[in-house]
């Protein structure tokens, strides 16, 4: 579950092993998002229009919620998130500060993070694991559909100020 700046979410995460790719479909949405931590992009699949878009992804802007290699780290209490035992952390990164809850092989079961978004928005936001299922996912999972259109941001159509 998920709550950004008030509104709630259920959210599906797909991780892979070792946390460089992540999959995140929201109920009741026809499109969902993947991202390559290790090459640094961000895909937003759009099934109804059979396209994706394709950007850069700095995982700093999401203070709590990936792990990044600039951030910087404060270890503090353990909890249970899920039935698991995780690591409570304070991230602090220049985009902004939040916590995340980190299970000993690196999953993510809890984070509030508040500070800057992709697009330049300030917010804040919290994730809550409810259940937590270990398993290989197939690389299909984190793969772009074959055949969908691929654009950029610069193929968005601009407006006038």
């Amino acid at each position: 579950m998920t709550t950004a700046n008030g509104h709630d979410n259920r959210l599906h995460m797909l991780f892979s092993a070792k946390g460089q790719h992540l999959r995140v479909e929201a109920a009741g949405q026809s499109s969902y998002v993947l991202i390559d931590g290790h090459a640094k992009r961000m895909n937003i699949v759009m099934d109804r229009q059979r396209s994706v878009m394709a950007m850069p992804f700095d995982p700093d802007h999401l203070t709590g919620f990936l792990l990044s290699e600039s951030a910087h780290y404060t270890r503090g209490a353990t909890a249970t998130v899920a039935g698991l035992t995780c690591t409570t952390w304070t991230v602090d990164t220049q985009q902004g500060k939040g916590t995340a809850c980190v299970t000993d092989d690196g999953v993510i079961l809890r984070a509030r993070a508040a500070g800057q978004s992709p697009t330049g928005e300030s917010g804040t936001g919290v994730m809550e694991a409810t259940a937590v299922h270990y398993g290989p996912q197939p690389e299909s999972v984190f793969a772009l559909p074959a055949g969908y259109k691929v654009m950029g941001l610069t193929d968005l159509p601009h407006r006038a100020p």
